[in-house]
């Protein structure tokens, strides 16, 4: 498949847009659901990564054949015949190859050169939280508008430890030093303390801590959130281990407990077991969108590319009936699906791996040979791949995370509060990176 970041298509007049399946100087192919049809012009774009521009060709008709007809889906072809199109495939096709083949030597330094158009800029810094510095002198006090409540998601052992043995008030104290440099002077002490993380399953606490943390937010009158990492099918007993632990704790204690769901999988196993204290959310790997920073420079750019998630699907939320999502904070309002919803930021999720790259490096020197299995020491807590300043990106155990310059813009979470968001919760990645 051409990733959509290189290639995509559309028919008519933007109520269409493709992916190809493959793509040849004279046609591609694409899917789409049972029932679905193609039709009207084209419009294709095409990304030139060495010079950070798109290119359009456009063709008045562009006839579609039926190759495949699945259960769920087709399978169809399109032919182009247009010089423009011609043109950008072909070149497009060698500039894969070309990637494909300096991939295949290690030659990093290669791709580089060819692939990007940032240069050592911000090399000099030598950790995330310098970086996080730089980003955040742009960034004016940031102020809740009323209405917004604020939470702190503790993704990492050094942040729920610290939590823990210190207790809200000292912990917001070093928290706010520590990551907001001045900004945040004004903010309330969090009233939500979500535990866990959104991307890997390594990083939630064992049985045992984990009844202290939440004791310990319950004794501080904090609201306690649960968060599900996705999950492999190796991985489906781990995971309903946990979900034991948090019924039972729930149970004992009285409470519901907010769980937030990265894996519909999870949804399910609470459903099935039929767990009456945990009260399943939507987190933020449900709700599918495009994260791509270049398509507001597309021409005829439609905010519903970005804006548009997965779960506004009326089916979808009738098949999987969440009482409220998370959303991550870009430089745009997102949408907030079922009309109630969590805001995360600065941080979002621009790639998450089912594996982890940092423990690769960690074990084998080479951050692509990862293994199902490896040992973790938790080195996210103390390194990070780090990308030139410009793209505001970092590498952090199994996922790449984008940082939002707007995230803490006033009138944006008023804006998001205005569609149905209720909380903001800071994201920061923990440790001493």
């Amino acid at each position: 498949m051409i990733p959509a970041s290189l290639f995509f298509a559309v028919f008519g007049e933007g109520a269409l847009e493709v992916r190809a399946l493959d793509l040849s100087p004279e046609a591609f192919s694409f899917r789409l659901a049972k029932g679905r049809r193609p039709g009207g012009s084209l419009t294709a774009w095409f990304y030139h990564p060495e010079a950070a521009r798109w290119a359009k060709a456009a063709a008045e008709t562009a006839p579609c054949t039926l190759l495949e007809s699945g259960r769920d889906w087709d399978t169809w072809r399109c032919s182009v015949s247009d010089p423009a199109f011609s043109k950008e495939a072909g070149a497009l096709s060698r500039t894969i190859l070309t990637y494909v083949r300096l991939w295949q030597e290690g030659d990093a330094a290669g791709m580089e050169e060819q692939f990007s158009h940032f240069r050592e800029d911000g090399a000099d810094a030598k950790t995330l939280r310098e970086k996080e510095k730089r980003w955040l002198l742009e960034t004016r006090a940031i102020a809740l508008p009323e209405g917004l409540r604020l939470g702190v998601l503790l993704s990492s052992p050094f942040l729920w430890q610290t939590y823990e043995k210190e207790g809200i008030t000292a912990f917001w104290r070093f928290y706010r030093d520590a990551f907001l440099e001045g900004k945040g002077e004004t903010l309330p002490a969090p009233a939500f303390l979500h535990l866990g993380s959104p991307f890997c399953p390594r990083l939630f606490p064992p049985a045992g801590e984990l009844e202290e943390i939440l004791d310990r937010m319950k004794a501080e009158g904090i609201h306690s959130v649960a968060v599900l990492s996705p999950m492999r099918e190796s991985e489906t007993e781990k995971i309903a281990e946990r979900l034991v632990a948090l019924e039972t704790w729930a149970e004992k204690n009285g409470a519901v407990l907010e769980t937030e769901c990265n894996d519909l999988g999870e949804l399910m196993l609470i459903r099935e077991r039929g767990y009456t204290h945990l009260a399943p959310t939507a987190g933020v790997l449900l709700g599918k969108r495009r994260k791509d920073p270049r398509l507001p420079f597309l021409p005829g750019y439609d905010p519903r590319h970005l804006e548009t998630t997965t779960m506004d699907d009326p089916l979808y939320q009738e098949l999987f009936p969440f009482g409220r999502s998370a959303v991550e904070t870009l430089d745009y309002v997102p949408r907030i699906p079922f009309g109630r919803g969590t805001l995360y930021g600065p941080y979002y999720a621009t790639n998450v791996s089912g594996l982890c790259p940092l423990l690769a490096a960690e074990h084998t020197g080479d951050r692509g040979a990862q293994r199902i299995g490896d040992a973790c020491a938790f080195d996210c807590e103390h390194n990070a791949f780090l990308y030139p300043d410009a793209e505001r990106l970092a590498g952090i155990g199994n996922a790449i995370l984008g940082f939002s310059g707007d995230a803490f813009c006033t009138e944006k979470l008023a804006r998001a509060r205005d569609l149905g968001a209720d909380r903001l919760v800071l994201n920061f990645p923990g440790g001493a990176l």
